[in-house]
């Protein structure tokens, strides 16, 4: 509730300096707001922490999904989603197919394409 008045990426750079590799990065300005992340905030983060940084705060649907991936080169490799699943906003049957390819599918469960 009060300002440390530290950096983000300051705060990275100690916790690297411990032996930290990953951190999770949250812009809560987007935190829950269903808006979208913070994808400039997010990797002006990782390009000054160079850690791996999992993304969390307010991805809000599959395009917001595929934009962290143009964030993979700044060490960005993994995403917290949250209130957009427990909205149902999130379409992972959407996801599923845009990434299928190649993949191996077990054929004992459904496959139905989305109409």
């Amino acid at each position: 509730t009060e300002s440390s008045g530290l950096k983000d990426f300051d705060l990275a750079l100690q916790m690297k300096s411990m032996g930290i590799e990953r951190v999770i990065y949250t812009d809560i300005s987007r935190d829950g707001m269903m808006q979208g992340f913070g994808y400039e905030s997010t990797k002006r983060f990782a390009e000054r922490a160079g850690m791996k940084i999992t993304a969390s705060g307010g991805v809000t649907n599959a395009e917001d999904m595929k934009r962290l991936l143009e964030l993979k080169p700044y060490g960005v490799d993994s995403v917290i989603i949250g209130k957009a699943l427990y909205e149902c906003n999130f379409p992972c049957q959407e996801l599923w197919y845009a990434f299928e390819e190649g993949i191996t599918l077990d054929h004992n469960f459904s496959t139905a394409r989305k109409k």
